[in-house]
């Protein structure tokens, strides 16, 4: 039995590292490997999937081939899934292969397996692709909003290469009653997991859980998401309160840009980074503050 103290990480996605030795192992070389990708979201965001989590290491990870008008339908369960409160929509996110464009539909709760009266219809760009997540506003459905009721989303393809390809497991785990797709033969329940999510936040007036404040510290935390494309959120801490300065620097040693610069109380502080008329490749980003410095690297992709 291992035995460790925990502390509740800040939010971000953190590489999870797996480590086994055997007695009378000789090889110490293959003893650790990437077990995942955790992601750590605030305390009142609520991410409904029913895919496998292993995306980030899973070695049969699959894209899948729909002509026109084909594609997946997720059917969402909130109540089933142990929401007592109701919630406001804020995004739906997938993972693609490609970019492209795909039409989105909601559909009402319907049955167990067939989807109810169409909500909405629109046609997504697809800019962000594996492994980055790519996230659909929905917090303009009033359907979605101040709700927990069942719905059902499809993702049709619009055209016969079957772009944007989204990503799934080659067999069904974790998925099943609530994965289903259409190859040409009609809606039928799907044998495999597909990677897509919605996230809800609970209306005004739900109360979050209980975090156990941490003690303030001086820290730069990993960009989130690492890649990105074209947007991502730094997350600093100071120890104490006073003045404070993040910037971007590219590998020449180039200050691209000052994300903070003034004063700010002791504690945690996100800031967003958006690189839209920058080239791909890697940034370094620098907190200073209190005579003191910390850097880390980012990677931008177009």
């Amino acid at each position: 039995m291992k035995e460790w103290s925990w502390q509740t990480p800040l939010v971000g996605s953190y590489f999870v590292d797996a480590f086994t030795q055997l007695t009378g192992d000789e090889n110490l070389s293959n003893d650790t490997t990437k077990a995942g990708l955790v992601e750590i979201t605030p305390s009142n965001v609520l991410e409904f999937g029913y895919d496998n989590r292993q995306y980030s290491w899973e070695p049969s990870i699959y894209y899948f081939n729909f002509m026109t008008g084909e594609g997946i339908y997720v059917r969402y369960t909130p109540e089933d899934d142990g929401i007592d409160f109701n919630m406001n929509g804020q995004s739906l996110k997938a993972l693609f292969r490609e970019p492209g464009t795909i039409r989105i539909h909601i559909y009402e709760p319907g049955t167990a397996t067939t989807p109810g009266p169409e909500v909405t219809q629109w046609d997504a760009s697809v800019t962000q692709v594996f492994p980055a997540w790519q996230s659909f506003d929905i917090t303009g459905i009033s359907f979605l909003q101040d709700t927990r009721t069942d719905f059902w989303v499809f993702y049709e393809v619009l055209n016969d290469l079957g772009e944007p390809h989204i990503y799934g497991d080659d067999e069904i785990i974790h998925g099943e009653g609530h994965f289903f797709a259409d190859f040409g033969t009609g809606m039928q329940p799907s044998d495999y997991d597909f990677y897509v999510r919605a996230v809800f936040e609970p209306i005004v007036g739900v109360e979050e859980p209980t975090v156990t404040p941490q003690p303030a510290v001086f820290a730069l935390y990993q960009n989130t998401p690492n890649p990105f494309n074209p947007t991502t959120s730094i997350t600093f801490s100071l120890e104490k309160a006073g003045a404070a300065k993040l910037s971007v620097f590219d590998l020449m040693g180039r200050t691209v840009r000052v994300l903070a610069d003034g004063s700010y109380t002791a504690g945690v502080h996100a800031v967003s980074f958006n690189a839209t008329d920058l080239a791909s490749g890697v940034y370094i980003y620098r907190l200073e503050a209190d005579g003191k410095s910390i850097e880390k690297k980012m990677l931008f992709l177009k």
